[in-house]
């Protein structure tokens, strides 16, 4: 695993050692949290659905939120 020194606070960003796929991300400050990409996938529904959006700053006209979802900007504070 690589990891930049010069962010104050870096995001790990984990990688299929295969593919080189982006595959997981941890954000700082979100001890035992990880992002995984969804479409990194085989099966996504069987790991339940999102409890989540994040970085809706971001979004753009195709992108579709669940009514009632917990929404976000950024990243949570």
């Amino acid at each position: 695993m690589l990891k930049r020194d010069d962010p104050e606070k870096p995001v790990v960003r984990e990688f299929c050692a295969e593919c080189g796929t982006h595959l997981i991300s941890s954000p700082p400050g979100m001890a035992g949290m990880a992002i995984i990409k969804l479409g990194t996938l085989d099966n996504p529904n069987a790991y339940g659905s999102p409890q989540m959006a994040v970085f809706m700053v971001d979004k753009q006209p195709f992108h579709q939120v669940p009514a009632g979802m917990a929404v976000f900007e950024r990243l949570p504070g």
